[in-house]
C-alpha cells in the first residue's frame, strides 16, 4: 500500500511540471511573435561609397595670364617673307588677361602702332594661348596708299571718282586736249590722287 501510494505521488510530480513547461513554452512563443521583427541590412546599406572631399574640375575654366609664363614673339616682314621668333618676358599690361582679353588688346596696339604710320602696317594677332604660355606675333608689311580721287578722260573730258571708283566726284568739262600730249596718255588710263589740294593743284597746272 506504501509503494502505491510513492507511485501516484511520483506520477502526480511529474505530470504538474509537463504542465508547467508545455504552459512555459506557450507564453515564451507567443512573446516571441508579438516583438517586432529585426531588419537585415541590405548590400547597399552595407557596401555605402566613402565621402570625399573632392572638387570637381571645371573644364571651361578661365586661364589668366602671369608674369610665370612662357612668352613667345614672332616677328614677321611681309615684304621679305622672313620671320624669327624670340622669348620675352610677359608684359605688365597682359597680367591678369584672358585669351579673349587678350585679342582685344592686341588689335587696339595694331591701331596705336599705325597712328601716324604712313608706310608701314602692324598687325598683332594671337596664335596660340595655353595654361603654360602663348605666342603672338606681329605682322610689318607695306601700306597700301589712300587716294581721295581717281581721275580719268571720258568723251573727251575730264572727270574726278572718288578714291574707291565708286562714285563721280565731279565732272571738270575740261578738255583733254587742254593738256600735253604726254599727259593726255596719262589721263586716259586714269590717275590716282591722294588729297583734294594735289587734285587742285594738278587742274591749275596743266590748264593754265
Amino acid at each position: 500500500m506504501k509503494r502505491f501510494a510513492i507511485v501516484l505521488s511520483a506520477i502526480a510530480v511529474f505530470v504538474v511540471s509537463t504542465t508547467l513547461y508545455y504552459f512555459s513554452y506557450q507564453l515564451s512563443a507567443a512573446r516571441r511573435e508579438a516583438l517586432p521583427p529585426v531588419a537585415e541590412a541590405t548590400a547597399e546599406e552595407t557596401t555605402a561609397e566613402p565621402q570625399t572631399n573632392a572638387m570637381p574640375v571645371n573644364e571651361n575654366q578661365e586661364i589668366y595670364i602671369n608674369s610665370r609664363m612662357d612668352y613667345r614673339l614672332q616677328l614677321y616682314d611681309a615684304r621679305s617673307s622672313e620671320m624669327t621668333e624670340q622669348q620675352e618676358k610677359v608684359p605688365v599690361a597682359m597680367y591678369g588677361l584672358t585669351p579673349e582679353d587678350l585679342k582685344e588688346y592686341l588689335k587696339n596696339l595694331s591701331d596705336i602702332e599705325n597712328q601716324g604710320n604712313e608706310e608701314e602696317e602692324v598687325r598683332y594677332e594671337l596664335v596660340s594661348f595655353s595654361q603654360d604660355g602663348f605666342t603672338v606675333r606681329k605682322t610689318v608689311s607695306e601700306k597700301e596708299p589712300v587716294y581721295e580721287l581717281f581721275l580719268i578722260a571720258e568723251d573727251g573730258h575730264l572727270t574726278a571718282y572718288t578714291g574707291d571708283r565708286m562714285h563721280v566726284y565731279e565732272y571738270t568739262m575740261i578738255p583733254l586736249s587742254d593738256f600735253p600730249l604726254e599727259q593726255q596718255a596719262m589721263l586716259t588710263k586714269g590717275v590716282f590722287i591722294k588729297t583734294l589740294a594735289d587734285y587742285y593743284d594738278f587742274l591749275e597746272t596743266y590748264s593754265s
